[in-house]
């Protein structure tokens, strides 16, 4: 029995000491495989940021064509603008010149109807005021007139509530005495 216990003991010893064995070499294939894949990995990540890099640039290049394009034509429809608004300025310098003249001969007599109507509008402006204090005189009157009556019926049932008042005291007096 010893034997056998002592032989299984051994074979017990032998299989842990394989398994440790595999699982050492197992850890190591396993660790190798992660290095690999760490490089693949790091390698896949620096060609991705070159490319990034790389698609940066190229961005960046035709965005900063793109924008001297603009600034060139933005340029060239400045410069066209100029020359346009020159030459209306012009035409119309000249239109003034005329248009003075004739506003100059006609100045007078719209002077003369604007005058005429400020008259007319201060005229109005009176009557309207008038109107105006007529009919605050009416409102202060309604509203004084409304208060007299509301103080006259405010003393009317205080005078009421006073005889409640002693009405209730002389019947509870008498209510005592009988």
């Amino acid at each position: 029995m010893r034997k056998q216990k002592e032989d299984w003991e051994k074979e017990r010893e032998e299989w842990w000491n394989k398994q440790r064995q595999e699982n050492k070499k197992r850890r190591q294939e396993e660790q190798t495989r992660i290095q690999k894949l760490q490089e693949e990995y790091d390698q896949e990540r620096e060609k991705h940021e070159q490319q990034r890099k790389e698609e940066d640039l190229k961005r960046s290049e035709q965005k900063e064509k793109e924008r001297q394009e603009l600034q060139g034509k933005y340029e060239k429809e400045k410069e066209e603008m100029k020359k346009k608004y020159e030459e209306e300025a012009r035409k119309q310098a000249e239109e003034f010149n005329e248009f003075k003249l004739e506003y100059d001969k006609d100045s007078a007599a719209l002077v003369e109807k604007h005058m005429k109507q400020i008259e007319d509008l201060k005229k109005d402006h009176e009557g309207q005021m008038q109107q105006s204090k007529h009919k605050e005189t009416q409102t202060k009157e309604s509203l004084e007139k409304y208060i007299k009556e509301m103080e006259e019926k405010h003393e009317k049932e205080l005078v009421l509530n006073k005889k409640l008042v002693l009405n209730k005291k002389y019947d509870d007096k008498l209510c005592v005495i009988l």
